[in-house]
C-alpha cells in the first residue's frame, strides 16, 4: 500500500489519523457501488474486459446487492480523483456504499468478504495487499459510505498522481477526525 501500515502509522500521532483492524463479519444492508476506470483506448477496453471477467468469477462471494461501474477516461490523463468523483455522481446515492477499486487488483476469496461489510469507517483494503491475486503497485482499493464520502468532500480533482491523491485523501480524513479501518 502507498500509505504506511497501521503499526508504523500508530507510532506517529502527529498526523491525526487513527487505524483500526476489523473483521469481515458486519454485513451491510446497503447496496455497494464498485467503481473502477480504464483509459479509453483499445488496450484500456481490452484490460477492462479482462478485469471484469476475472472479478466476475469471484463476485458471487459478495453477499450484498452490488453493481459494477467501469468508467473510461476520455483524455487518458489518469486523474484518479476526478474519475472516482464522477463515479460517485453517476451512482448519486448517499445511502450506498462505495468501493473505489484499483483496475489492477483482483481480491482473493478471503479479502472479498470485506466487500460485504458495512463501512462504519472508511476501509483501506489494500493494506492487506498480500491477499490480492496480483498487484502492480497501484493506489489500491478503498471503501466508504456515501455519507462519509460527502463529509470528506470527495477526492481531490487536482491530484492525478496516485501517491499524492492518497496523501491528500488521508489528510482530509485526519482533518475531519476519521478513523480508517483495515482488514485483520
Amino acid at each position: 500500500a502507498l500509505i504506511p501500515k497501521s503499526d508504523k502509522f500508530k507510532r506517529d500521532p502527529a498526523h491525526g489519523l487513527t487505524f483500526n483492524q476489523i473483521e469481515s463479519n458486519n454485513l451491510s444492508e446497503n447496496e455497494l457501488a464498485i467503481i473502477t476506470y480504464f483509459p479509453n483506448t483499445e488496450l484500456g477496453r481490452s484490460n477492462a474486459t479482462k478485469w471484469y471477467n476475472e472479478f466476475h468469477k469471484i463476485s458471487h462471494n459478495i453477499k450484498v446487492d452490488h453493481k459494477i461501474y467501469i468508467l473510461f477516461e476520455k483524455n487518458n490523463n489518469f486523474n484518479t480523483g476526478q474519475m472516482f468523483n464522477i463515479g460517485f455522481k453517476i451512482v448519486n446515492n448517499e445511502n450506498s456504499n462505495f468501493l473505489f477499486h484499483s483496475s489492477n487488483l483482483i481480491p482473493n476469496k478471503e479479502l472479498i468478504k470485506y466487500y460485504s461489510c458495512e463501512p462504519f469507517n472508511p476501509i483501506h483494503l489494500e493494506a492487506k495487499e498480500i491477499d490480492y491475486h496480483y498487484n502492480f503497485n497501484q493506489m489500491g482499493t478503498f471503501m466508504i459510505s456515501g455519507r462519509d464520502f460527502v463529509r470528506l468532500n470527495g477526492f481531490s480533482n487536482e491530484e492525478s498522481c496516485d501517491p499524492n491523491l492518497w496523501y491528500m485523501t488521508f489528510m482530509r480524513m485526519a482533518f475531519n477526525n476519521f478513523t480508517v479501518d483495515q482488514p485483520k
